[in-house]
């Protein structure tokens, strides 16, 4: 059995993997980005999706947004399109200076029909009676937690302020289908089934807010990887062991 760290896109079903510390996959303005391009083989360009950008720091491989804003996005990307269960493999910092509002360290898929949901990796203090819980935010249509606008809230440990290996897992029509995964720590959702429609994916959102609404990424995004399907426990901890080489 695979013990040690495996690169993210040798395991099976990785549909997008964005690698920081391969300064190759950037192209810069100064310390600004103007692409991030994948690794995984599918070459997904990353573009800003706004006026202002997220910089990048070749010496710790952190694509910072030191305020919130600034978005990249991959237009058309579809990967995900009626795809019942996915995985996403983050290595980031989430950090907020805004008790009242959300900050997002991924904004996972930006959708454009009325009949798609909009899932995005969050902490929320306002929700939260003042702690730093995951939660999922759904925008769409659908019941349950696929409803506009609803939440998804997961249990302690939250979000520290510190790097996080952070783990989201989506299993459709699944009771505690969704749980998170923060440095090693598993917790199902408090809620219970995500009642949904399947996704229709229109762009990639790294960073950012939800279409125009307020809010975002303050911190540092350093390895994501998206997968089509729910990885194993090993699989996960050969990931982790990969990024733990990041930090």
């Amino acid at each position: 059995m695979q013990t040690g760290p495996l690169l993210p896109k040798d395991i099976a079903g990785c549909v997008c993997w964005l690698d920081g510390s391969d300064p190759s996959k950037f192209i810069l303005s100064g310390t600004n980005i103007d692409r991030w391009t994948s690794s995984e083989g599918f070459n997904d360009e990353f573009a800003p999706y706004a006026i202002s950008r997220p910089n990048y720091n070749a010496l710790t491989g952190a694509v910072e947004y030191p305020v919130q804003g600034p978005q990249l996005a991959c237009v058309d990307w579809n990967r995900l399109n009626n795809v019942d269960d996915f995985t996403i493999v983050l290595l980031a910092r989430m950090i907020s200076t805004d008790p009242n509002g959300f900050f997002r360290v991924f904004v996972g898929i930006d959708s454009g029909g009325s009949d798609t949901v909009v899932p995005v990796l969050c902490g929320q203090r306002a929700l939260g009676g003042g702690d730093n819980r995951a939660r999922i935010q759904y925008s769409g249509t659908g019941g349950g937690a696929g409803t506009p606008n609803d939440i998804l809230t997961f249990g302690l440990p939250g979000f520290s302020g510190s790097l996080q290996t952070i783990v989201y897992k989506h299993r459709r029509n699944v009771t505690n289908g969704a749980s998170v995964i923060i440095d090693g720590v598993e917790t199902p959702a408090l809620d219970t089934t995500i009642d949904q429609p399947l996704l229709n994916t229109r762009n990639l959102v790294l960073g950012g807010a939800i279409f125009d609404d307020p809010g975002g990424m303050i911190g540092e995004l350093r390895q994501n990887a998206i997968y089509s399907r729910i990885l194993s426990n090993p699989e996960i901890a050969a990931i982790s062991a990969f990024y733990d080489t990041k930090r």
